[in-house]
This record gives C-alpha cells, structure tokens and sequence, in this order.
C-alpha cells in the first residue's frame, strides 16, 4: 500500500465476459438487463461509485442495470455468486483493491482473481482521508498519536468491514506509529 491512489482504485469486473469462442449468430449485446453486483455493504464509496457507473452504462447501452448487494466476509460472499454465474456478460463485479487482497489474507475465498475474472475498466480512485470527532482534542496527526499512546485501546475507528481497505490502512498506521485503536467494521443496513 505504497500507493493510496492506486490502493483505493475501484475497478469493474466481468466473470468471463470476454472469454474467446466462436461467434454464433446472436442479437446485440445488451439483449437483456445487467446485474451489477456490489459484494460490499450499501453506503460505502464502493457502493456509490457502483451505482453510479451502473447508471451512465445503462444510459449508454440502453438497456436496465440492476444494482444487488451481496455483502459478507469481506466481499468473498458476491465475489464467489459472480463467479458462479454464467459467463455471459450479464453478471458483473464492481469491486475495490479488498478484491485482490482478501485471497492472500483468507485462504477459503474460494476465487482467484487474476484466473476467475477479466477487468473491463478502472471507474474511480478514491482518496484516503484521516479525520476525528471534533469534540476529540487533537489538532494534528501528532496530537492523535500522541492520545493514543495515552489511551491504548480506547480510541475507536471504523471501516466498511473486516479486511477492506480503510481497515488495512488503520492498522498499518496504528504499527507506523506504535499506537494500538480499536477496529469497529460496520455491518451495513
């Protein structure tokens, strides 16, 4: 994670979508709706940014997008429904870099993301932002350090979930600075 902007990417997946074979005489391409996954909790930046694409694509191919949320253990729940799908373009991913990391971290994901899905496109880079309560008294990233030293434990952080990238980047700040926080994943709703 040397890179915020490049682990904050969020790409567009297709399981099989572009898989080779031969043509077969067939109407176009869209010929029905498109379910669009999103295997995180709604809310989130993931989610915002998926159901925006899925409304700029359904107005450029003409046809419906269906957004469904299929959230759990940290994405793998829609990441293995995508993979299960036929591979007929009808059934896309929209995931954050968890997607690729959650394979080297659990090793029953069930699902190999170089092997199990071809990438049609990069649809966002999000930044990340540290910020606090205002009602906590820090004016600085030093001033939180520093109450954190003071108070291991009990200062608290949430991310979108177990493994996602904002819990990733908290915990590898809190060993930069030789703090220990308390990780609240939300569940979603």
């Amino acid at each position: 994670m040397t890179n915020a902007r490049g682990a904050l990417v969020l790409a567009v997946l297709c399981a099989g979508a572009v898989t080779a074979g031969k043509g077969h005489a067939q109407g176009g391409y869209p010929a029905k709706p498109v379910r669009f996954i999103n295997p995180v909790a709604a809310g989130g930046n993931q989610d915002i940014v998926g159901r925006a694409v899925a409304e700029q694509m359904s107005k450029s191919i003409g046809q419906q997008i269906i957004v469904e949320s299929r959230p759990g253990s940290s994405a793998i729940v829609g990441t293995r429904y995508v993979k299960g799908a036929a591979p007929d373009g009808y059934t896309l991913l929209t995931v954050s870099n968890t997607f690729a990391r959650v394979p080297a971290i659990v090793s029953t994901a069930g699902y190999d993301p170089l092997k199990d899905f071809a990438p049609i496109s990069m649809t966002a880079e999000i930044p990340m932002v540290l910020s606090v309560n205002p009602a906590l008294p820090v004016k600085s990233v030093k001033e939180l350090i520093a109450l954190a030293k003071q108070r291991p434990g009990e200062l608290l952080y949430a991310s979108s979930g177990s493994g996602s990238t904002g819990h990733v980047a908290a915990e590898m700040f809190s060993r930069q600075a030789g703090i220990r926080l308390l990780h609240v994943p939300y569940k979603g709703n």
